[in-house]
């Protein structure tokens, strides 16, 4: 019997330091019914590679501790309260999918295909939520279901997100090798594959997925990082001018603009979202003498701020100057 795809996925990491057969052969188990709406006591077997009486004693014990159930007519085994009962626990404990539902449900209806939202943990890709699509010939639903993120667009647009040094841990020791169980594509394959997808945004899969499932996938950005010394975040010693307060200003805009998407997508959030700032660096330098006949030097920067904060119900600033202005400092002066 063909080891399933969840299987492959899990066991990435190679060998336990602290084998136990009974343990790692019940487990297995678990995982194949994450494939399988059903089994019998020779699949099992079958699978395992062992006697029937062996694979009847595994099941009784997964049967007994509720995480699988069997069907007193058929003979066969499903999936029992226990084992959804996990599964829906740790799908509650990702906040996301709520956040993120409205969007998928907008995709849906936008494209009339089944939308997916996928979280990456390690080098497999796991999915989290779905929305179906209504055609009479579309794409099921993958809730609940893992695979190799190497086989999958969203495992791709994700993996394209990472460092190179956090990639060649992940696949640390496979760099001569196939990715996966069943598929010749090699490292240098998914280099190229993760290379493109950097260069266009997007991640598509094919052959390498479901045979007669194309998919496109991007990964969305879980946080927003300036390297240092650059001229958006420029640490000691790195030098400071003009210019890097315009870059920064530059950036507010187009993070603005993403959240303002957004949030545009949430029927509760819509309200919160802010416009981007439209002002200029014009400025009128006033000097003089004042009142006490001590000269001073001035900037009258009304011009700058253009609006920035402004939302549907009020408006925006339109003085003050920026909103972020960012400041080098010297160790010596902290």
């Amino acid at each position: 019997m063909k080891k399933p795809t969840l299987e492959n996925a899990v066991a990435s990491s190679g060998r336990s330091r602290y084998p136990i057969e009974s343990v790692d052969r019940a487990l297995r188990l678990l995982l194949l019914l994450g494939e399988r709406s059903e089994l019998r006591v020779t699949d099992a077997a079958e699978y395992l590679d062992v006697a029937l009486s062996t694979a009847h004693r595994l099941l009784a014990m997964l049967q007994y501790r509720g995480f699988i159930q069997k069907d007193v007519r058929t003979k066969l085994y499903r999936p029992g309260t226990s084992l959804t009962a996990v599964a829906f626990a740790i799908l509650h404990r990702f906040d996301v999918r709520e956040i993120l539902r409205p969007f998928l449900e907008k995709l849906n209806t936008e494209l009339s295909e089944t939308v997916h939202l996928v979280i990456l943990d390690g080098g497999t890709v796991r999915f989290v939520d779905a929305v179906e699509s209504t055609r009479p010939v579309r794409v099921a639903s993958r809730l609940g279901l893992a695979m190799p993120a190497s086989c999958s667009s969203a495992g791709k647009a994700m993996l394209a997100t990472a460092q190179v040094a956090e990639l060649h841990r992940m696949y640390s020791g496979i760099e001569s090798g196939t990715l996966a169980v069943g598929q010749d594509r090699t490292w240098s394959d998914l280099e190229l594959e993760i290379e493109n997808v950097r260069r266009h945004g997007y991640a598509i899969s094919g052959v390498e997925g479901t045979d007669g499932v194309a998919s496109v996938a991007a990964a969305l950005p879980t946080k927003i990082v300036s390297e240092p010394g650059t001229i958006n975040n420029c640490t000691f010693p790195a030098g400071i001018g003009k210019a890097s307060v315009a870059s920064a200003w530059a950036t507010t805009n187009v993070v603005t603009e993403c959240l303002a998407s957004l949030l545009d997508a949430h029927p509760e959030h819509r309200e919160r979202l802010m416009s981007v700032c439209c002002g200029t660096w014009d400025f009128a330098l006033l000097a003089g003498v004042d009142q006490r006949g001590g000269g001073f030097v001035t900037m009258l920067c009304d011009s700058m701020a253009g609006g920035l904060g402004a939302r549907t119900h009020a408006d925006g600033v339109d003085t003050g100057g920026m909103a972020c202005i960012p400041m080098g400092a010297s160790p010596t002066s902290r």
